[in-house]
């Protein structure tokens, strides 16, 4: 077996779904060996759902959204990722298992009822918003392939939202963990600077980065 599968480990949480007394930061998303996931040809593939919501130029528009903040970080060499194609598939729950997740290409999913989220075992009412994955090499961490996966069933309040877990699950695929910046006692931000690596959504995102985003993605991108 070359690949460690990782499916759906990496997940952004509506701040309305946390808890009185607040939830606890948790990197989600951590390789089992200890290995981050890297991209080693760049730039990636990245192949858009044919169905609702990616289907139309409105969401297409959004996930072009989402490639070019990352794409637009100073003091990475090249482009990461390529403009997003359009698939003529809708991805869904019952062509889930066909598709080919080591083909060096990220494959962005809307779950539209959430079936995808409930067939691994979450709630798609629970306030997770997306989930962000990669397969990686055991032996290097490189990245094989990749999903970002978007709860339809879950209600967000405007495209600001929705655009703002799209870079945010981007960011996992790209190798990138959630940060505890801005968090609780650790130099608290307000939440309009909080990092798009943040754990849970502000409701601020707008898909922008942060100093912090932008720091961690040339850590593993740069030179």
């Amino acid at each position: 077996m070359t690949a460690l599968h990782r499916f759906l480990v990496s997940a952004l949480i509506a701040a309305s779904a946390l808890p009185a007394a607040g939830m606890g930061y948790g990197q989600f998303d951590a390789a089992l060996d200890g290995i981050a996931s890297r991209w080693q040809t760049l730039p990636v593939e990245v192949i858009v759902d044919g169905g609702t919501l990616f289907g139309n130029s409105n969401g297409l528009a959004l996930v072009q959204q989402a490639v070019d903040a990352w794409n637009s970080v100073n003091g990475v060499p090249q482009l990461m990722l390529r403009p997003p194609a359009q698939s003529a598939d809708d991805f869904a729950l019952a062509n889930f298992a066909s598709w080919d997740v080591d083909d060096g290409k990220i494959r962005v999913v809307f779950d539209e009822g959430g079936e995808i989220f409930a067939a691994v075992g979450l709630d798609p009412a629970g306030g997770v918003l997306g989930l962000g994955s990669t397969t990686a090499a055991i032996s290097t961490g490189v990245a094989l392939g990749g999903i970002v996966l978007i709860n339809g069933h879950a209600s967000v309040s405007g495209s600001g939202d929705l655009l703002g877990t799209i870079v945010h699950e981007f960011g996992h695929v790209l190798g990138l963990t959630h940060t505890p910046v801005g968090f609780g006692g650790l130099a608290p931000l307000p939440n309009s600077k909080r990092p798009t690596m943040y754990p849970f959504s502000t409701g601020f995102d707008a898909g922008t980065l942060e100093p912090d985003d932008a720091a961690g993605i040339r850590a593993i991108y740069g030179h």
